[in-house]
């Protein structure tokens, strides 16, 4: 075994120990790893062209792993060593389409867009076929951010970004003429080598780190997602720019699949959830329009899951001095969530949090009520005297005497009395509200905890309860 074989070798073990510390996020060690590679072959290399290119194989890759880094710490603008330095000479390199690493380019365009590298980014020009449906899209970002008012989109930017996005989720048809031109400027060619694929898509957006970018992503894609749903659902996911996007789907996007655009979906709002120091406003807006797909998917109890957990995002866990008024379209669909879970008890009170509260929906959820639904873990959560009373009236009508002389203590509570003042009778619903919310939350995402078990479910573990 000659020398270079056994000089190749080492080079490969040390490359193949990175990718390995790679898989464990450990990405110091595949620097260093890199580092003693690199090292190693630019004092043997003696002008040799293939080592030369072996040697700049390794910089993108270290480069690659120093970047997943920053991106996972979120350290952006700490710039270790020189680290938006090498992406900058990177980025503007001139790159062949075969040596191009195009998983650094996301990541280094990415990166630039996390530090709001804005001006950056627009100056830059490839005419690199594989680099440029990365840069475009960079691009389009970019100008998006620069946006005065980056609560709302200017028309054409998100007609721009609705097409892109589309046109990368869009599978290729059978008999499509690939080069034919779109009538939008800003429309990418059909061809594969022209635009990201759904893969490269899902790699560039997780590794952006702005909040106002990602939210605006994952609204387009709630929207689209939605209106790809349309028949099968009467759900509007819930978005905060959805007033941006087109309200119905072009015939040729059709193609898209329910199943990639849900995983990009779910891949985002996942990434979301790892940034630091994600506004409330945010983080909650991303629980509801989660919860809506749920919904729109007949996955109620996720649905709940996210409802509630929104609204105690929003109310820092119930314990804010005022929770305003939920959107009534949330508690509706909230609702309707328990509703298809039989909860028909949890419906009613539900049915309270309305700015009017819907006696329709009350009064037939609690005659359709068999009283097996922990309805007594709720009685402290009612505050409107005319679901009390039907209460009260339906268990009287179904001989359960005991409930129903729960439900009248209750009902003669000092809060409750008609002739209290308007100060007395807000910080009573306040209370109850808070309550009720609680009550919920600990129903759903706490149910093997003793602590915020119902009566009713520990009871069950000791004795059969039976309702004659």
């Amino acid at each position: 075994m000659n020398a270079n074989h056994l000089f190749g070798q080492l080079i490969r073990i040390l490359y193949e120990k990175a990718k390995r510390a790679q898989i464990n996020k450990n990405y110091s060690q595949c620097h260093t790893l890199l580092t003693q590679a690199i090292d190693i072959l630019s004092l043997h290399h003696h002008q040799d062209i293939t080592i030369g290119q072996v040697i700049k194989y390794l910089h993108y890759d270290r480069l690659l792993f120093d970047l997943y880094e920053v991106i996972s710490k979120q350290t952006f603008h700490d710039n270790e060593n020189n680290l938006w330095e090498k992406c900058q000479s990177f980025l503007t390199e001139n790159h062949s389409d075969i040596d191009i690493n195009t998983d650094v380019i996301s990541a280094a365009l990415a990166y630039a867009l996390s530090r709001n590298e804005i001006q950056f980014i627009q100056s830059l020009i490839s005419n690199n076929r594989r680099i440029r449906p990365h840069l475009d899209l960079a691009k389009l970002f970019a100008r998006l951010l620069t946006n005065e008012n980056q609560t709302q989109i200017r028309p054409e930017l998100a007609q721009e970004l609705w097409e892109r996005i589309t046109d990368i989720l869009t599978e290729k048809l059978q008999g499509t003429n690939v080069n034919k031109q779109s009538r939008n400027r800003h429309q990418q060619s059909n061809s594969l080598n022209d635009k990201l694929t759904v893969v490269e898509l899902q790699k560039f957006i997780i590794h952006i780190n702005h909040r106002i970018l990602l939210q605006i992503i994952f609204s387009l894609l709630s929207r689209l997602y939605s209106l790809i749903l349309v028949d099968q659902s009467h759900i509007d996911i819930y978005s905060e720019y959805s007033r941006c996007w087109p309200t119905s789907v072009d015939y040729r996007k059709r193609s898209i699949r329910t199943s990639t655009l849900a995983q990009l979906i779910q891949a985002l709002f996942d990434h979301i959830q790892t940034l630091k120091y994600l506004p409330i406003q945010i983080k909650s807006s991303l629980f509801r329009t989660q919860a809506d797909i749920h919904l729109t998917l007949q996955q109620y109890t996720q649905a709940m899951h996210a409802y509630i957990s929104a609204i105690a995002i929003e109310t820092a866990l119930f314990s804010s001095p005022i929770i305003n008024q939920q959107d009534d379209l949330i508690i509706k669909n909230m609702s309707k969530a328990a509703l298809k879970l039989g909860y028909h008890a949890q419906v009613a009170c539900i049915c309270q949090l309305l700015s009017t509260p819907d006696y329709n929906t009350i009064f037939k959820t609690l005659q359709e009520n068999y009283m097996n639904d922990d309805i007594d873990d709720y009685y402290e959560c009612i505050w409107d005297l005319a679901l009390l009373e039907s209460l009260i009236n339906n268990l009287n009508t179904r001989g359960y005497e005991d409930k129903k002389r729960l439900a009248i203590r209750i009902c003669k509570q000092k809060d409750l009395n008609g002739n209290n003042t308007d100060e007395i009778r807000f910080r009573m619903v306040r209370v109850k509200r808070r309550l009720l919310l609680k009550q919920i939350l600990a129903h759903y995402l706490l149910p093997h905890c003793r602590l915020y078990r119902s009566r009713t479910m520990i009871k069950s573990q000791y004795q059969e309860i039976k309702f004659d």
